[in-house]
């Protein structure tokens, strides 16, 4: 039928589970060509995704997992950086030269003749 989903009255909606529900919208839209062929392809995730329980605890969970593994990540980064710069302060002390001192630190020439500056 050419009539959307959501306008073919309540007594159906009713007796209808969530995936038939989402099912019956999908081939609406495949028959109408809205998205169709994004449909034809992902049809089976996008029942699934639509049909899988939010819950919001577990959600939460997630983030926070996410965001923690982030932190750790950028304080690695933090850390290898403030190393690199002790450790050239420390060579250029030594009288190492700049460009082996770049090599060995992975910071750039100009980097540590700012360091040198310091």
């Amino acid at each position: 039928s050419g009539q959307p989903p959501q306008t073919r009255g309540r007594s159906m909606e009713a007796n209808m589970d969530l995936e038939s529900a989402i099912r019956d919208a999908a081939d609406y839209c495949i028959n109408n060509g809205y998205i169709a062929e994004f449909l034809k392809k992902n049809i089976s995730e996008v029942v699934n995704m639509l049909t899988k329980e939010f819950n919001l605890e577990t959600a939460k969970q997630v983030w926070q997992e996410e965001a923690r593994e982030e932190g750790i990540e950028e304080g690695i980064e933090k850390g290898r950086a403030l190393s690199a710069v002790k450790i050239s302060k420390e060579l250029l002390a030594m009288g190492m030269p700049i460009e082996q001192i770049a090599r060995a630190t992975g910071l750039s020439i100009e980097e540590i003749i700012a360091l040198q500056k310091e």
